[in-house]
């Protein structure tokens, strides 16, 4: 014995299940009728993974690419840029050999036929407190200006020089390597006979 009422929320319980039934039957032969990489929830999981990739190989590259490798075995001279910044058009850093320093020398144009190759060279800096010993390697083949110009007023502002490049002898590379670009006073013996 039952109510009407009872009765009547038993059938649609029924009616219910019976619908879910047939949905999930619906479903299951949905999916087992196509192959389970053409799903779309397949498809989409995929394609993510697939860009996930793809990050990270752009990843992978742009660290390659941030990775700085220097062309030469040497000593940084001085650094232009820092991480996070964007490179100047001098480049990110200067670097070079300091085991094979050389002299910049300027001969004034009425005395370099004096200067022959081979000749010994004393280098004074007052920065070193002691005198580099170097050859002239290499007699310039251009006329310029002269570039380190002093406080005389009577002196020559425009003086025409050749440069000469001298090589240092050891142990001079090693004292001369801790300050590029040193201002020297040079000073060639051009009575001594030239070093074959």
């Amino acid at each position: 014995m039952a109510t009407q009422a009872k009765l009547d929320s038993v059938r649609t319980a029924a009616e219910g299940a019976s619908l879910a039934v047939a949905r999930a039957e619906a479903t299951l032969k949905r999916f087992s009728s196509v192959d389970l990489d053409d799903q779309p929830d397949v498809i989409v999981a995929t394609r993510n993974v697939e860009a996930a990739r793809a990050d990270l190989d752009r990843a992978r590259l742009d660290l390659e690419r941030s990775t700085v490798v220097a062309p030469i075995a040497g000593t940084i001279l001085d650094i232009h840029a820092t991480p996070g910044q964007r490179p100047p058009a001098e480049g990110i850093m200067e670097m070079g050999d300091t085991g094979q320093m050389m002299a910049e020398v300027e001969v004034w144009q009425d005395r370099i036929t004096a200067v022959q190759p081979g000749q010994p060279v004393d280098l004074a800096a007052a920065a070193l407190n002691t005198t580099l010993q170097g050859r002239v390697d290499r007699i310039g083949l251009t006329v310029g200006r002269q570039g380190l110009i002093s406080d005389d007023a009577a002196e020559n502002k425009d003086a025409r020089v050749i440069r000469v490049l001298v090589a240092l002898d050891a142990p001079s590379p090693d004292l001369a390597s801790r300050f590029t670009n040193l201002e020297v006073i040079a000073r060639i013996d051009t009575t001594a006979r030239p070093a074959p």
